[in-house]
Order: structure tokens, then C-alpha cells, then sequence
């Protein structure tokens, strides 16, 4: 008897051992587990039956391991059927199930060992049906063992039946159903492996073929794998096309060292994983940069090595075309303030004598008045054409501001060589320019800075040729002139421009213009922007550009500015009850001094009521840079004005911090885009998403936008059908005296003129 038991006890370990190896290579299948348990504890039935059955004190200790390994091996058995079929039965059922059974079959194996044979007989048959129940669904395999573990049941009740000396009979039966058992769910294990790794391979060949990216798998120097986008990198159309090793591919300019080098580390296992850039030819003779990661896989149970080639080619093109937007004039093509800087700091560094040579447009903002800035814009690109034919194409020209160019030259021969290059910039720069059909002749002041005599960094430089240039436009224009110490004089003009301005205001110097600004839709005149003029008595017209500065440096930019505001509400009180006049908005630009003082809403408070005007029709504009500085002192000081009933603008929206942020907490009426952005809009299609962009967000925030600076009907068109709502420029109307432009709109509204752009 004892024989056959340790017969049983072997088959038990045996599949038990197997089943749990097999769990421990693919744990992916954890049935595995727990039916190898099953079959572990069932192997406990020889030494706690002979325990038992032994005339020992321990017997009754043999009694409960016996009756402890029956139930764990049942509940072993159902678990792991449970998880074959993907049933998720909860943990503690089984648990609390083992626990009933346990003592039941105690309380059996007290009233008499034929009982405890009995309830184990029947515990089992029952355990079998429901085991059978998960299984017969399965693959032939499953269904097997679940009739196997039926008739194993059924063996059980050879004891009950035939009494103690039936043992050995059904053990020796019940062996061998098991090992046939524990033989069909192996193979059943087995089978489901296989399965799952051909569903794997086929997920990661759905995944790979789909993929943009192409990915190739190499075992020694030979293909076994590439998928489609692969394919296409290497200028193949099937996987037959390709050739025994990758050194046969068709790319041109391919390091096949480096490619050869990289896949040795990854063999060698001197990295886990590795990724490089190469630059190549593709079949189509496009440029690529390829960047290549690999690493060490298995395919077909063979060391390889799995490359992912992604084509970086866009991405480094779109990040070349970043540097050049942020390093470069988009009008120009040269170099902007921050690309020279950039430059200039490498090259100062050589040690040798450089040359800052800045060129200044004479009257520039006089051009941009009389023709318009597209004809500026023209002549801007003209210009900087000249200059890099006489600087032979040097990569160190800029345009550092919108009529300044800057040239920084090594010096060849000293001194002499600038002044060479500067004499050719001056001749060449004061030719005739051609711009459509206008013929312009213009001048330039230069200024030129030495390094390392005048200075000793960048900004440095740039100052003493500013004050060169200065020095060149005091002495008349279109001149040269080489920093000197003694140029800090040269201030006297505008130290005397700024005595001038002291004044002006009680000498009635200063007069009101204003430029009209129409609704896009209709046609209609719907407001005005007032814009100052020094009328000075010797000089005559002074530029805004000119005196702004000044005024703002000097400290009498508010005392201008509360004469706008005076002038700004008579005008509105005088239009109030007329048709026509009396519906426009009345639009002012506050400096950032005048917003900085904080007293502005008692200034206009004042003015208002003095003249009696309508506040709901004067607006304030107001730049982004002078909101952004100090947005906390002027977040009440803006919630004052509203209260009064005024309008806020943003004026030249999108050149400077353009966020959602301060709209939302500022509370402003409208948005007026930059004119940079209105003058290409129609052939430029960054301009167009530029102005889009903001026209969309200022229509989420319910704000109306004005264009400014359009001068011809193309880009009105594009800008009304990009949705902007206002629009202001030369194509319907230069700035003009007040009274001129009260009669300009009467006579607009005289004539029907509402639909016409013009």
C-alpha cells in the first residue's frame, strides 16, 4: 500500500513542480500557479494519511493536516479554473468556502474516518463539476482535463464504497488520471503561450506597420524585419527589395562606421540603449536627419537588435526657422537686435579691432507719413540689399530698429578700412530707389564705434555710435562721423529741443489731429484717433517721433498729455447733438508716465465735466509694456476710469506680452492690432494667423479689434474677412486738422458713402 502511495505522492509533485516552473516562465498565466499548487498540497495526502492511520499520539495532528491539505487543494483547483476562464470570483468567497468545508469535514472526520471519506467524496464531486463547468468551454486540451478531473471524482468514491482496503486501488487510479490531468493542462499552458505570443507578435506588427516611424530589426549585419515606413526611408516598396545587409542600402552620405560602432556597443552590452542622429540622402535626394534608437530584443529566440529610425528632418528644419525668426528681420532678412548682440559677443572676444558702423535713415518717419509704410517697407529692403553688396555679403549686418542698420566689421586695416566701407554705405545708400513708380531719393547718417578704443562690450559700442550718428545728424545728415570723447556735447540739441518744449503748451504750439476709423462691415465712420502735432514756430512741424521722446525724458509728457485730454473732451462735447459727429468715438493715446501718476481718472473727471462731454465716447489707449510693468498699481486705477464710463484700448496689441491674463483682469474694451502685423497680412501667412489668432480670442473675451495702418484695399479685404471689426489707415484717410475732419465725415455721410473703403 505504502507503495503505491509514495507512487501518488510522486505524480503529484511532479506535475506540481511542472506547472509552477511553467508559471514561472511566462507569469503572464497565473492558473499555472495555483493549479500547480493544487496539484503540491494533493502530494500531502500520503504522509498526513499515513499519520493518521498510525497508533501514535500524533494521529489525531495527521487527522487535521489531512483534512487541511484536502481543502486547499480543492480551493487551489477551483481558483485556478477561475482564472483559466478569466472569472473574477472574489478572493475572500473562496476563503470563507475553505473555511466551512474545513470544519465540516473535521466535524465528519470525528464521527468516523468512513464519514470524513465520505464528505471528502462528495466536497470533491462537487469541486469537480464546478472546475468541469469553467473548462468545457475551453480549447480541446481544457476539455480534457475537466472530463479527467470528472472521472477523478468519481475514483474518490471507491473508498466510501469498498471500504480502507480500497486505498491502494485508488490511489494507483487516481495517480494516473492525475498525471494525465496535469499532462493536458501543461499542454494547455503551453498552447496558451504560444497563442499569446503570436497575438504579441501580431499586436507589435500591427503596431510597427501603422507606425510613422520606421523600425527594422537586425541579427548580425541582416534584415530580418522593417516595416513599412522603413520601407519608405530606404526608397523600397516591398519587403523583398531589401537587400542582404544594411551595408548594401541606398542612402547616400551614410557613416556607416559610426552606424557599425553603434550597433557594437549595443552587442557588447555597453549600453541598454542608444540614440544617435545621422545625416543622409534619401532615394528622392531630399536631406534627412534620421535620428536612430536601438536596443537589444529577441526574434525568433535569437539575440538581435531593434533600431527605431525617426525622421527629424522637419523638426530640426522648423528649429532652424525659429532661430532664424528670433536672430533676424523678418522685412529684411538680416540680422535683428538680439542676433547682432549674439554675434558680437563671440566676436569681440578674438581680440581683434572691430568696427560698429551705425546707419540711420534720414527722416524715415517723414517717408512712412507721405507715402505709407509699405512704400517705407520697400525701401527698408532696398536699403539693406545696398549694404550687403558693399559689406560683400557679411553675415554681421542687422536691423536693429525700424530705420537703423548696424554693421560689425573686423578691421583689416585699421581706422581706415571702416571708413572705406562707411564712405561706399553712404554713396551707394544715397542712390535712386525705385518704389512702385515713385522715384525717392534719401540720405543716412552713419555713426562708427571702435573696438576696442571706444568701448569695451557691445551695448558700449552702440551707444558711442549712437551718439555719432547724432553727431552726423546735427552737423546736417548724410555724413559720417567716428566717435569722440568730445560728442557728450552733442546733447546740446536736444538738451535745447527739450527748453523748446517747456511752454509750448501756454504758446498754443500744439495742435489735434485726427485719422478716422471705420466699420469694417459697413463702411461707417464710427470713431477717430486723435493724434498731437508741434507746430513750432522756427522749425515747423516737429515729429511725435521727435518730441515724444524728449517730452517723456524731460518730464512734460503729461503736462501734453492732459492738453490732449482737454482738447480730446471739447471736441466731444462740441460734436454732441449733430448727426453723424455726435455717435463717434473719440480715441487718445495716454503715455505711461501720464497712467504712472495714478491721479488720471480726476484729470479726465475734470475735463469732462468742464466741457460737459459724453465720457462713453472717449477712449484711452493704452500701450501693453505700460499695462505689463506695473500691473498691480494700475489694476484700480483702470476700475476708476471704467467707473467714469471711458473706453480702454490696448494699443499696438501683439508686440509686446499678449496674454489672456492682464485682458481678463484689466477689462478693456477693445484690442488694436499692430500695424506690423495689418501690412503683410495679405501676402504674409503668419501675419494672417497672427491676426487671426488675436481677432478670435478678442471675440471670446467680447472685445472689438481695430487694424491700423491699412493702405490699400487687399488688405482691408483680408483683414474684414479674417473678422477684424474696425479699421484705420491711409486707404481711407491720413490724420487731418479737427475741423478738416468734421467736414471730411459730413460729407462722407452726405455722399452714402457707408459700404465703400475708400
Amino acid at each position: 500500500m505504502q507503495l503505491f502511495m509514495l507512487y501518488s505522492m510522486a505524480v503529484n509533485l511532479s506535475v506540481g513542480a511542472a506547472l509552477l516552473l511553467a508559471w514561472q516562465r511566462d507569469k503572464g498565466q497565473p492558473f499555472t500557479r495555483w493549479i500547480g499548487l493544487f496539484f503540491m498540497t494533493g502530494a500531502l495526502w500520503v504522509p498526513t494519511t499515513l499519520l493518521y492511520y498510525s497508533d501514535t499520539p500524533l494521529r489525531w495532528l495527521g487527522g487535521v493536516g489531512w483534512c487541511a491539505h484536502i481543502v486547499l487543494s480543492m480551493l487551489f483547483l477551483m481558483y485556478g479554473a477561475s482564472l483559466m476562464r478569466g472569472a473574477t470570483y472574489p478572493l475572500r468567497y473562496f476563503v470563507l468556502s475553505g473555511v466551512i468545508m474545513f470544519v465540516v469535514l473535521m466535524l465528519a472526520l470525528l464521527w468516523s474516518p468512513r464519514m470524513a471519506v465520505f464528505t471528502i467524496a462528495l466536497m470533491f464531486s462537487v469541486t469537480a463539476l464546478f472546475v468541469a463547468q469553467q473548462l468545457r468551454s475551453g480549447p480541446p486540451a481544457e476539455k480534457l482535463a475537466s472530463g479527467l478531473l470528472l472521472l477523478n471524482a468519481l475514483c474518490w468514491w471507491i473508498s466510501p464504497i469498498w471500504g480502507v482496503e480500497s486505498h491502494p486501488l485508488q490511489a494507483q487510479i487516481v495517480a494516473l488520471i492525475r498525471l494525465l490531468m496535469g499532462l493536458a493542462l501543461l499542454y494547455a499552458c503551453v498552447d496558451r503561450s504560444a497563442q499569446q505570443a503570436e497575438r504579441l507578435s501580431s499586436r507589435f506588427m500591427r503596431l510597427t506597420d501603422s507606425s510613422h516611424q520606421g523600425v527594422v530589426v537586425l541579427q548580425g549585419d541582416r534584415f530580418v524585419y522593417a516595416n513599412p515606413a522603413a520601407l519608405r526611408l530606404f526608397g523600397l516598396k516591398t519587403s523583398a527589395e531589401i537587400p542582404p545587409n544594411w551595408e548594401q542600402l541606398a542612402l547616400k552620405d551614410f557613416d556607416r562606421q559610426l552606424f557599425a560602432e553603434r550597433l557594437a556597443e549595443l552587442r557588447n552590452g555597453d549600453a541598454e540603449t542608444l540614440s544617435w542622429v545621422q545625416t543622409v540622402t534619401g532615394p528622392a535626394g531630399r536631406i534627412l536627419q534620421l535620428r536612430m534608437t536601438g536596443w537589444l530584443t529577441e526574434w525568433d529566440g535569437r539575440v538581435a537588435i531593434q533600431l527605431v529610425l525617426s525622421d527629424e528632418t522637419d523638426i530640426r528644419e522648423a528649429e532652424q526657422r525659429l532661430i532664424q525668426q528670433a536672430t533676424h528681420d523678418h522685412l529684411t532678412g538680416t540680422l535683428n537686435r538680439f542676433g547682432i548682440e549674439q554675434l558680437a559677443s563671440v566676436s569681440l572676444r578674438d581680440g581683434r579691432g572691430h568696427a560698429l558702423i551705425l546707419i540711420n535713415i534720414d527722416r524715415f518717419s517723414s517717408i512712412n507719413d507721405a507715402f505709407g509704410y509699405t512704400k517705407g517697407d520697400e525701401l527698408l529692403s532696398q536699403l539693406a540689399a545696398r549694404m550687403a553688396e558693399v559689406s560683400n555679403g557679411n553675415p554681421s549686418l542687422a536691423r536693429i530698429s525700424r530705420d537703423e542698420f548696424l554693421l560689425l566689421l573686423p578691421l583689416q586695416d585699421g581706422p581706415a578700412s571702416a571708413s572705406a566701407i562707411a564712405s561706399r554705405l553712404l554713396q551707394r545708400a544715397g542712390e535712386g530707389y525705385q518704389l512702385a513708380g515713385i522715384d525717392l531719393n534719401i540720405t543716412v547718417s552713419i555713426g562708427v564705434a571702435l573696438y576696442p578704443s571706444n568701448g569695451d562690450s557691445f551695448e558700449r559700442l552702440l551707444k558711442q555710435a549712437s551718439l555719432a550718428v547724432k553727431s552726423a545728424k546735427d552737423a546736417g545728415q548724410n555724413m559720417i562721423r567716428f566717435f569722440d570723447s568730445d560728442m557728450d556735447g552733442q546733447l546740446h540739441e536736444e538738451i535745447l529741443l527739450t527748453s523748446e518744449l517747456h511752454g509750448a503748451v501756454q504758446r498754443n504750439e500744439f495742435v489735434l489731429y485726427l485719422q478716422p476709423i471705420l466699420d469694417m462691415q459697413s463702411g461707417r465712420v464710427v470713431g477717430a484717433e486723435a493724434l498731437i502735432r508741434w507746430l513750432h514756430p522756427v522749425r515747423g512741424f516737429v515729429s511725435p517721433g521727435v518730441f515724444i521722446p524728449i517730452a517723456e525724458k524731460a518730464g512734460l509728457i503729461v503736462e501734453i498729455g492732459g492738453w490732449v485730454i482737454d482738447q480730446a473732451c471739447a471736441l466731444l462735447a462740441g460734436w454732441v447733438g449733430q448727426p453723424v459727429l455726435g455717435e463717434l468715438t473719440l480715441a487718445i493715446n495716454v503715455s505711461a508716465k501720464q497712467f504712472g501718476r495714478g491721479d488720471l481718472d480726476q484729470v479726465l473727471a475734470r475735463s469732462l465735466a468742464v466741457h460737459q462731454a459724453p465720457a462713453n465716447l472717449l477712449e484711452l489707449e493704452i500701450t501693453e509694456s505700460a499695462l505689463i510693468n506695473q500691473p498691480e498699481q494700475f489694476v484700480d486705477l483702470l476700475a476708476r476710469l471704467r467707473r467714469l464710463g471711458v473706453r480702454l484700448a490696448i494699443d499696438d496689441f501683439g508686440t509686446g506680452y499678449s496674454n489672456l491674463t492682464y485682458l481678463q483682469r484689466f477689462m478693456v474694451d477693445k484690442l488694436k492690432v499692430d500695424q506690423s502685423f495689418v501690412r503683410d497680412v495679405a501676402l504674409n501667412s503668419q501675419n494672417a494667423a497672427i491676426v487671426q489668432a488675436v481677432v478670435q480670442m478678442a471675440s471670446s473675451l467680447g472685445l472689438k479689434t481695430t487694424a491700423e495702418g491699412i493702405e490699400d484695399s487687399e488688405t482691408f479685404d483680408t483683414l474684414r474677412s479674417l473678422g477684424c471689426d474696425q479699421a484705420q489707415g491711409y486707404l481711407f484717410s491720413p490724420p487731418m486738422p479737427a475741423p478738416d475732419f468734421d467736414g471730411w465725415v459730413m460729407r462722407r455721410s452726405e455722399n452714402g458713402q457707408t459700404g465703400d473703403c475708400s
